[in-house]
């Protein structure tokens, strides 16, 4: 799964073999700039923390900025 961030990061994320997820961070210009290895709850939230970061920059595009 690829998230997309508000400051233009995209953040990696692969399930590995072991079961650990693997976060590997692109910049702008999409140069690894960081590689994370996390298991269980870690790595839970991270995904988590990275789903509510993509939904809220997809709502900056392309939402309405209408409430209701």
């Amino acid at each position: 799964m690829i998230y997309k961030l508000r400051n233009g990061y995209r953040v990696r994320a692969v399930r590995l073999a072991s079961g650990a997820t693997e976060f590997e961070t692109k910049n702008q210009e999409r140069e690894t700039i960081s590689t994370v290895v996390l298991e269980g709850s870690e790595a839970d939230g991270l995904r988590n923390a990275l789903f509510v970061e993509d939904a809220i920059r997809f709502g900056e595009v392309f939402g309405s900025g209408r409430a209701g």
